[in-house]
C-alpha cells in the first residue's frame, strides 16, 4: 500500500520506543520497528517492519501489517514466525506452479477470464498432485510413492483424466451424508 508509505514512516518517528534491535545465533542483524493503529479505510491495523542485515550483504527491509497488537514481547515472533513463513509458503508454492511441472509462466490464452481459470485449475491441481505425494494411499502395501508406481508425473496425470473420462461416478458419491464419512489421511514423515 504505497499511499500509507509516508504516513507509516511519519509515525514510526513518533513512535520512538516501538523498537526492537536482535542478533541471531546465525550472525543475521534485525532491526524491528512498529507502528499502532495506522487507519487503512474502516479498519486500524498495525504495522511491523524488519531490516534485516546479513553478514556481508546489504539489509533487506520486509513489511507486514497485521491484526496482532504489537509489542516488545511479541515483534520479533509475528515478523520471523508469521510474516516470514506466510511469505515462503507463497513463494515455494508459486516456484513449485513455475518449475515444477504445472507451466505457471506459460500464456495459453490471451482471454484475461480463461487465464483466470487456467490458474483455478492449475491450483486444484497441485493441490490433488500434493494430497498424493503426501498421502499414504499405496505406501502400506507397495511401499513406494503413488508417482513412482504410476511412472511419473504425466503418467499419473494421464491415468487421472482417463479415470475421469471412463469411469461412471455413482450416485451416492453426490451424497452429503456419505461424504461426511470420507477421510483422507496425510503422512506426517
Amino acid at each position: 500500500m504505497p499511499e500509507r508509505w509516508g504516513e507509516y514512516q511519519a509515525l514510526r518517528r513518533m513512535q520512538s520506543s516501538n523498537r526492537l534491535s536482535l542478533d541471531l545465533p546465525d550472525g543475521v542483524h534485525q532491526e524491528l520497528a512498529w507502528v499502532e493503529n495506522l487507519p487503512i479505510g474502516s479498519h486500524h491495523v498495525h504495522v511491523l517492519e524488519c531490516v534485516e542485515t546479513r553478514p556481508q550483504s546489504q539489509p533487506v527491509a520486509f513489511v507486514w501489517t497485521t491484526g496482532f497488537r504489537l509489542d516488545a514481547s511479541n515483534a520479533a515472533a509475528v515478523a520471523n514466525q508469521a510474516g516470514r513463513l506466510r511469505w515462503k509458503i507463497e513463494n515455494q508454492g508459486f516456484n513449485e506452479q513455475k518449475h515444477g511441472g504445472l507451466n505457471l509462466e506459460h500464456a495459453y490464452t490471451h482471454d484475461w477470464k480463461a487465464a483466470k481459470i487456467f490458474y483455478l485449475l492449475l491450483q486444484i491441481a497441485q493441490i490433488i498432485e500434493q494430497l498424493i505425494l503426501h498421502g499414504n494411499l499405496l505406501r502400506a502395501t507397495a511401499g513406494k510413492l503413488l508417482p513412482q508406481l504410476m511412472g511419473g508425473r504425466r503418467k499419473l496425470g494421464f491415468y487421472l483424466a482417463e479415470s475421469l473420462r471412463i469411469w461412471i461416478i455413482p450416485h451416492d458419491a453426490f451424497d452429503p451424508i456419505a461424504a461426511a464419512r470420507f477421510q483422507i489421511r496425510l503422512d506426517s514423515g
